[in-house]
């Protein structure tokens, strides 16, 4: 990313985050888990930076725990089911780095009795189909229009491969 001869097509990571956390935090719940991906990931470092940013500007003190899920959807359930058992508890809130993790939280709450799904809120990044098809709520990522950023970049560097390098970031939205 921080290579000025490379072009660049980014989503605004931070700021996604942040608006999933805020979101959450309306609420006002007790406990928040932040379900990561891998640190040495780009994406992973910004949401996360972005969600403790949301975190301390929250009105309130709120239990948090930061928990690596490398954004997979069997870590996501592993982890989560381990939490569970340690914490002896839910968590009242969930932000999943990604739609796969936040998949995952959901096949560990539906077997489970003794909460249902509704009752912890949950949002996951990314807007998958699988997100969208089964209402979770989740950080849309314009990926239509990455896409054909990322082919126009292409095309510039097909025809002049000395060209000045272009970066973009793209918004997010919940």
């Amino acid at each position: 990313v921080a290579d000025a001869s490379i072009d660049s097509v980014l989503i605004d990571n931070y700021q996604g985050a942040y608006s999933a956390v805020e979101h959450l935090l309306e609420s006002r719940p007790e406990s928040l888990l932040l379900l990561t991906g891998a640190e040495h990931i780009y994406d992973s470092q910004e949401r996360l930076k972005g969600a403790k940013q949301a975190i301390r500007d929250a009105a309130y003190d709120i239990d948090t725990t930061i928990l690596s899920g490398e954004f997979r959807h069997d870590r996501g359930r592993a982890v989560f089911e381990e939490y569970i058992e340690k914490e002896g508890t839910f968590p009242d809130a969930i932000f999943a780095f990604n739609d796969d993790m936040a998949l995952g939280v959901l096949d560990v709450l539906n077997k489970n009795s003794e909460v249902l799904p509704e009752d912890i809120q949950i949002i996951g990044f990314d807007n998958t189909e699988i997100a969208e098809y089964i209402g979770l709520s989740t950080i849309r990522v314009p990926m239509e229009e990455i896409g054909e950023e990322a082919g126009r970049f292409a095309a510039k560097r097909i025809q002049n491969r000395n060209a000045r390098s272009t970066s973009v970031t793209f918004g997010t939205s919940l």
